[in-house]
């Protein structure tokens, strides 16, 4: 009989106890470990007390894997098993290219859907020649970037902190107008972490922070960083990222000619809007669930995902005691919006996936239409079961430890 080998993923307490019981099991399958890493967990509970393991193992028995991982669960907090082999038939000429490392994020970064240095004519910096030839220098600083490497600091200009900060009514207060409406109208989670920015990043009312010194801070946190790009992305690439925990970020500011307005996502929004609820766990796992969802599949569930995306991590509210809260980043650093969407003007409806891949919604303007989650741990939950349901040929699987994806026959 022929060896077969098989990839398990899996957190467990850090009692030594907790180990040698899953050990134990592995003896008991006849198993020989090839292969075993460990780090201390980034999982949606990231409690200081478990840890994450990697463990490739064949075996020459009869194995029956829904057996195997029904006795492991005595012993683990979470367990994913696939089988060592990558199916050939799985994959075809047909099937869209998606990154299999952190490292083929680069290609997803790269590669400009719109905007960048050259802008259009509906663009508020069009015509101007000083905004045109900064915004060159900016994304030949974003295109240089290369994985591993620290992201290169910026020295943003006199009038780049001035739109940055007028854009948020600040005009020499730490974030006065939009920090008011916070302990109000934004969630939990995001009230719980945004503080934090202040004494490790650098937000200050004199100050862009830089995106490395809030990568390396959210790495800490959630095992999310942050890459920067010279424009805006193709909703493919983006998402793709996601899978990897890694952020696709501007660093250029919005023109100064309209510092409530910009066609596309800047600095201002990335570290206002979505930075601060990377720190938190439950929202951290969420847009992975996007990101892994969105690798190998067609075209229109592409699209599908991007509807998902707009409504939920842009313009998504929570419900918290019977009353909406936002956590949406297009709410969170748009000041008007975020005092608009909390009013009885707009629609709002209870968080239902499949209704909101299906919605249509404008780009600019106030939205007529918001989606209220009852938690960020039932969207996450959702989320997990909603990707289930997206054609594929194939089960794609996260080893956090490599930060790469393994394509496998799914066997639990």
């Amino acid at each position: 009989m022929e060896p077969r080998s098989y990839s398990l993923i899996i957190t467990i307490s850090k009692r030594i106890d907790s180990l040698v019981s899953v050990l134990g099991v592995l003896k008991n399958h006849d198993a020989v470990i090839t292969h075993l890493e460990s780090r201390p967990s980034r999982t949606p509970t990231d409690e200081d007390n478990e840890i994450d393991y990697f463990i490739q193992f064949s075996v020459l028995s009869d194995f029956s894997p829904d057996t195997f991982v029904a006795i492991l669960q005595e012993f683990v907090v979470s367990a994913s098993l696939v089988s060592g082999s990558e199916p050939s038939s799985c994959l075809s000429d047909s099937t869209p290219w998606f990154p299999r490392s952190i490292a083929d994020v680069a290609q997803c970064c790269t590669t400009l859907f719109k905007y960048g240095s050259e802008l259009t004519p509906d663009h508020p910096g069009y015509g101007d020649k000083e905004y045109q030839v900064r915004r060159k220098e900016i994304a030949v600083i974003a295109k240089r970037y290369q994985y591993g490497r620290p992201i290169p600091r910026m020295e943003y200009t006199a009038k780049e902190i001035e739109t940055c900060f007028v854009c948020l009514k600040c005009r020499g207060k730490i974030f006065s107008s939009q920090v008011k409406l916070y302990p109000t109208h934004a969630c939990k989670e995001y009230n719980k972490h945004f503080p934090s920015l202040f004494s490790e990043c650098g937000y200050r009312e004199d100050n862009i922070p830089q995106l490395e010194d809030v990568s390396r801070y959210l790495k800490a946190k959630t095992d999310w960083q942050l890459w920067p790009v010279i424009g805006w992305i193709s909703a493919r690439d983006f998402l793709n990222s996601l899978a990897f925990r890694v952020f696709p970020t501007t660093q250029y500011i919005r023109h100064h000619s309209k510092p409530f307005y910009t066609p596309e996502p800047d600095i201002c929004h990335e570290l206002i809007g979505h930075a601060p609820l990377f720190c938190d766990s439950a929202f951290a796992q969420f847009s992975q669930e996007i990101g892994l969802a969105s690798l190998a599949i067609s075209d229109e569930w592409i699209d599908n995902l991007a509807s998902l995306y707009w409504f939920t991590v842009e313009f998504g509210l929570v419900n918290e005691g019977g009353s909406p809260k936002a956590y949406g980043a297009g709410l969170l650093s748009g000041n008007e919006e975020l005092q608009y969407c909390i009013t009885d003007c707009p629609e709002r409806r209870l968080l239902d996936i499949g209704e909101i891949i299906v919605t249509k919604y404008p780009e600019t303007g106030l939205q007529p239409l918001y989606f209220v989650a009852s938690s960020l741990e039932d969207m996450r939950d959702q989320m997990s079961a909603f990707s289930k349901s997206i054609p594929r040929p194939f089960c794609v699987i996260y080893d956090h430890i490599n930060q790469k994806v393994e394509v496998q026959t799914a066997v639990v």
